[in-house]
C-alpha cells in the first residue's frame, strides 16, 4: 500500500511539474518571471495552498483554452 500512495504522489507532482512548466512557458523558452517573482508565488502557495491551487489551475484552464486556439 505504502508503495502505491508513494507511486500516486510522484505521479500528481509530475503532472503538476508539466503544469507550471507549461503555464510559466519554460517549455517555449518564454519565462519572464525573476527570481523574486518566483519568491513571491511560493509564498502565496505556502501561505494559502488550497486558494492557490484553485487559482492556478483556474489560470491554468484559460491559459490552456487561449493556447490551444
Amino acid at each position: 500500500m505504502e508503495e502505491q500512495l508513494k507511486s500516486y504522489l510522484q505521479s500528481v507532482k509530475d503532472t503538476l511539474k508539466q503544469d507550471l512548466v507549461r503555464y510559466y512557458e519554460v517549455d517555449l523558452d518564454n519565462c519572464v518571471m525573476t527570481h523574486e517573482m518566483w519568491v513571491e508565488q511560493l509564498a502565496e502557495c505556502i501561505l494559502d495552498s488550497q486558494k492557490y491551487k484553485e487559482n492556478f489551475y483556474k489560470l491554468l484552464k484559460e491559459y490552456n483554452d487561449e493556447r490551444e486556439q
